[in-house]
């Protein structure tokens, strides 16, 4: 969905954001709303509204997602959607295919291809910057200027926020020497965004480069904060994937009290499965569950519906919940098996409403010699 959040603690006592929509969502920075650059030879005191080190860093990535899903209700229309995420280098006619894309309809299908476009532009291109002005936080815009290369001012928002506090302690040890557990700490963080060829280099240059950690004697703290232009939709990478539902499972046909059959016009009926607690067994249970037939020909072919109160085995289409399929039917103790005989097999129905045993239609064989 492109849904993202942050933590801003200058609302007292501090909020949580949610948003997919970087380009409303942001606030500026409380009291200074422009960080300039100044070379950290140049500067001389700490926690100024000043960056002291930049760095950007460019990801050659797809130029496209595409992505395609099926609706039982329109087979032969494949969902799908592509965008179109162009760059400037070779490879940018690469796409990135996306099957099952997890939607029903042409409209989430573009919707969906538009977060995911977003998410590779995101990527794309990324910047750090190094500075002791404590009033930083994730979530917060500034305005960037004084670039050395007068490429990179502009307005950015801070997408990560990193705190590093050296203290040389009571053993005498030297700023660097205290501060050196940090760098693989900042190193493992730089390289999971992506930024392995400068990852060290930074991390090495924030714990004994940065004029506020330089200070040697009583330690001192610095922020590395990872940016993101305005001007850019802003979309979290998806790092958490989909579980897929366990499966198959065993469940128990539903439906309105007192009927012996519940379903709908494409042969789908409701189940409830042994580990729902809560929800009672009738129509409200699940929502409608396919059901696989011995044969499906246009009007014709295989078809036997489950009746409420038979036991049926569901797994789920590509493991999504949203998508359960009933793919077998069993017997137990409370609906037996209809013949007594191993050597005897067939078909029996019963008559509904209010049936038994010696009322329905039957197709036996008996294969005793």
């Amino acid at each position: 969905e492109g849904i993202y959040y942050w933590f801003d603690a200058h609302d007292a006592p501090g909020t949580m954001h949610l948003s997919d929509n970087s380009a409303v969502a942001h606030e500026a920075l409380p009291a200074v709303g422009t960080l300039r650059y100044v070379s950290q030879s140049a500067s001389q005191a700490p926690r100024q509204a000043e960056i002291t080190r930049w760095v950007s860093a460019r990801r050659f990535d797809t130029g496209k997602h595409a992505a395609v899903d099926s609706n039982f209700k329109a087979i032969r229309k494949k969902v799908g959607a592509t965008i179109d995420a162009s760059d400037d280098h070779e490879l940018a006619d690469l796409e990135v295919f996306e099957f099952p894309g997890d939607y029903f309809t042409p409209d989430d299908a573009e919707a969906a291809a538009k977060v995911r476009g977003d998410e590779l532009m995101a990527r794309r291109d990324r910047h750090w910057a190094f500075t002791s002005w404590p009033d930083v936080a994730a979530g917060r815009t500034f305005k960037f200027e004084g670039d050395p290369a007068g490429v990179h001012d502009g307005e950015y928002m801070v997408s990560g926020c990193t705190m590093v506090v050296a203290h040389p302690g009571y053993e005498g040890m030297s700023l660097a020497e205290a501060a050196a557990p940090v760098v693989p700490l900042l190193q493992r963080l730089l390289a999971e965004d992506a930024v392995n060829a400068v990852s060290l280099d930074m991390a090495q240059e924030l714990v004994e480069a940065h004029p506020d950690l330089a200070r040697a004697g009583r330690g001192a703290c610095a922020f590395l904060l990872t940016l993101h232009p305005v001007a850019m939709p802003f979309r979290p990478p998806r790092l958490t994937p989909r579980k897929p539902m366990p499966g198959p499972q065993s469940a128990i046909v539903v439906g309105p009290k007192g009927d012996e059959l519940h379903v709908d016009e494409f042969g789908r009926i409701k189940v409830h499965f042994h580990w729902d607690r809560y929800d009672e067994s009738n129509e409200k249970s699940t929502c409608w569950v396919r059901v696989s037939q011995p044969w499906a020909g246009k009007g014709w072919g295989g078809y036997f519906m489950p009746r409420i109160g038979q036991e049926v085995i569901v797994d789920f289409l590509n493991g999504d919940p949203d998508r359960p399929i009933v793919i077998g039917r069993m017997y137990n103790d409370h609906q037996p098996i209809p013949y007594k005989s191993p050597t005897q097999s067939g078909f029996k129905t019963r008559s509904t409403p209010g049936g038994d045993s010696t009322t329905g239609n039957e197709i036996m064989f008996e294969d005793k010699k």
